[in-house]
């Protein structure tokens, strides 16, 4: 079996958007282009078909609740706080009844991107690889599960953790299968 050359794999994402709040505008703009850059390369490894866009905020928790989920609910989007510090989420979303993510990331932990011999470089692109992993993860579930991940009712707490950690299980199985 040969090896696939990185310029040979298709690029998996779609057209997207990449937003910037409340950076100065040519810092952002670098910031912006360079998240892009690295989002297209990552969709060689990673499928991100259904990345509906990415978001980069100085005030990450507004940030978080300022997105259009494309669905009503209450429940409010905030940052862990407890034993970790939330820096980045993919969000679901949904667009023309299609499950999606948008991806929400501090400023703060992704400013680095641009800027190959940083220090914290490796974390920021470590950050992004792995939001858009959730990305994947999200789209394999609900290719596999459809009509499950936002609209499934659980009886109580325990049985929605293991009904999501079942349900996540599978489809990151069902990914490995499909690579090999």
């Amino acid at each position: 079996m040969t090896e696939t050359l990185e310029e040979e794999r298709p690029i998996s994402v779609p057209s997207f958007g990449v937003s910037v709040q409340g950076m100065e505008e040519k810092a952002g703009e670098t910031l912006a282009y360079c998240v892009g850059d690295y989002v297209r390369e990552l969709s060689r490894y990673i499928n991100l078909e259904r990345l509906d866009g990415v978001t980069i905020a100085i005030d990450y928790k507004e940030a978080l609740l300022a997105v259009d989920r494309g669905y009503e609910t209450d429940f409010r989007l905030t940052p862990s706080s407890e034993l970790v510090e939330g820096v980045a989420m993919a969000v679901s979303v949904v667009r023309n009844g299609v499950l999606k993510s948008h991806l929400v990331l501090n400023a703060a932990y992704i400013y680095s991107l641009p800027y190959e011999d940083d220090e914290h470089y490796a974390h920021s692109l470590h950050l992004l690889a792995h939001e858009c992993a959730h990305v994947g993860l999200t789209m394999t579930t609900d290719k596999a599960f459809p009509d499950t991940l936002l609209k499934k009712i659980y009886d109580d707490v325990a049985d929605a953790c293991e009904g999501q950690a079942y349900h996540y299980h599978l489809a990151y199985m069902s990914q490995m299968e499909l690579s090999l």
